[in-house]
C-alpha cells in the first residue's frame, strides 16, 4: 500500500505540471508470454533541460501478482532513483538490474554515486531474464568525471553478498570520444579486479565503435575471469570477441550483422554468436523491424532468440505504436510472447 501511494502521488505531480515542460514522454505497453504470464507497464517522464527532470514507471505481472515501480528525480546537483531499474554504470555491470536506490551528487564535471539494493544479471528484452527476481545484495560507491575534451573516467567499488560471503569488485573505465566530420569514434577500456576468498581475479574489456553517416561498426574483445560474478553480456570465464556491422542496403532497408566467438575457460566450451537485425521503412506510417540471434555452443547447448515488430509512427514522430512477437529457445525450455507498445513524446 505504501508503494502504491508513493507511485500515485508521483503521477499526480507529473500530470499537474502539464504546461511547464521542455519535453516529456509517456509509454504504455503489455506483453503476454506463454511461460511468464502477462506484463503491464506504464511510464512517464518530463524534462525541463538535460539535467532537470523526473519520472515514474509501474510494472505489474499477472503470474506472480507483483507490482514493481521506478521513481527518479534529477537536478543539476542531485539525482535520486528508487525501485527497479538499470543503473548502466560501466561495461562490466552493463546488465545489472537493481531493486533498490541510487543517490548521486554532481559538482562541475564530477559525479559521486552510491547504490544499494538487490541485483541480478538481466538482459532487458529477453523474457527468461527479465522475470528473474534480483536476489544478490550489493552496494556500489563510485565517481565519474569528464576531462580533456571528451575523455571520461569512471571508478567504482562494489561489495556483494554471494553465498553468505562478502566479495568486492573494483573497476576502472576509461572512455574517449573523437568527433569525425560525419560521425564519431568511441574507444573504451575497462579493467576489473574481483576479490573472492582472499584471491584477486583480473578481467579486462576493450570496446570500440565508429559511426560515419549510416555506416556503423561496433565491437569488443575481452576476458571475464571464471571466478568473477558476471553482470555483463560475458559469461563467467568467457574469452573472446564480437563484431557488428550496420550497412544500409538501400534508402529504406537498414540491416546490421554481428558475429562473435568465445572460449569459456571455466567450462572448456566454444561458442559462436551469430545475429542479424534489420529495419525496413515501408512508408511514412509503417516500418518493420526484425531481429534474430543464434548462439551455438559446440558442447550441444544452443540458444535462439527472434523478434518481429510492426511499428506505426504517426504525428511526425511524436507517437509510436508497435506490435511485436518474440520467440526464445534456451536449452529444452522455450517461450513465445505477443505484445503491444504505445509511446507518445511531447
Amino acid at each position: 500500500m505504501r508503494k502504491i501511494i508513493i507511485i500515485s502521488l508521483s503521477f499526480i505531480i507529473l500530470f499537474s505540471l502539464t504546461y511547464a515542460y521542455e519535453w516529456g514522454k509517456m509509454e504504455i505497453s503489455t506483453e503476454v508470454n506463454s511461460s511468464y504470464g502477462q506484463d503491464f507497464n506504464i511510464s512517464f517522464e518530463r524534462w525541463w533541460s538535460n539535467n532537470l527532470g523526473l519520472g515514474s514507471s509501474i510494472l505489474y505481472n499477472t503470474l506472480n501478482k507483483e507490482i514493481n515501480y521506478h521513481l527518479f528525480i534529477q537536478s543539476p546537483h542531485l539525482k535520486i532513483a528508487s525501485g527497479l531499474f538499470y543503473p548502466s554504470l560501466n561495461l562490466f555491470t552493463n546488465n545489472l538490474r537493481l531493486n533498490g536506490y541510487q543517490l548521486s551528487f554532481y559538482l562541475g564535471n564530477n559525479e559521486i554515486f552510491y547504490l544499494s539494493g538487490k541485483g541480478s544479471r538481466t538482459f532487458e528484452d529477453l523474457p527468461s531474464s527479465t522475470h528473474l527476481e534480483p536476489n544478490i545484495p550489493l552496494k556500489i560507491l563510485g565517481w565519474n568525471t569528464t576531462f580533456s575534451n571528451n575523455n571520461y573516467l569512471t571508478l567504482s567499488i562494489l561489495s556483494l553478498n554471494k553465498n553468505n560471503t562478502e566479495n568486492y569488485m573494483a573497476d576502472i573505465l576509461f572512455v574517449r570520444k573523437i568527433y569525425l566530420p560525419l560521425g564519431f569514434l568511441l574507444l573504451a577500456q575497462e579493467t576489473n579486479l574481483y576479490l573472492k576468498d582472499s584471491n584477486l581475479n583480473f578481467s579486462v574489456l576493450f570496446n570500440g565503435e565508429i559511426n560515419i553517416g549510416s555506416l556503423g561498426i561496433r565491437g569488443f574483445i575481452g576476458y571475464l575471469n571464471g571466478n568473477t560474478l558476471s553482470l555483463s553480456s560475458l559469461d563467467e570465464g568467457d574469452l573472446g570477441f564480437k563484431l557488428s556491422l550496420a550497412l544500409p542496403s538501400s534508402s529504406k532497408i537498414f540491416p546490421e550483422y554481428s558475429i562473435g566467438y568465445f572460449y569459456n575457460t571455466k567450462d572448456n566450451e566454444h561458442k559462436i554468436d551469430l545475429g542479424i537485425k534489420a529495419q525496413w521503412n515501408v512508408s511514412n506510417n509503417l516500418n518493420v523491424e526484425g531481429l534474430a540471434r543464434y548462439l551455438i555452443n559446440l558442447s550441444g547447448k544452443s540458444y535462439i532468440f527472434t523478434k518481429l515488430a510492426l511499428n506505426f509512427p504517426a504525428l511526425e514522430g511524436t507517437m509510436w505504436n508497435s506490435l511485436f512477437i518474440k520467440y526464445e529457445l534456451k536449452g529444452d525450455s522455450e517461450n513465445t510472447s505477443l505484445g503491444m507498445k504505445i509511446s507518445y513524446q511531447f
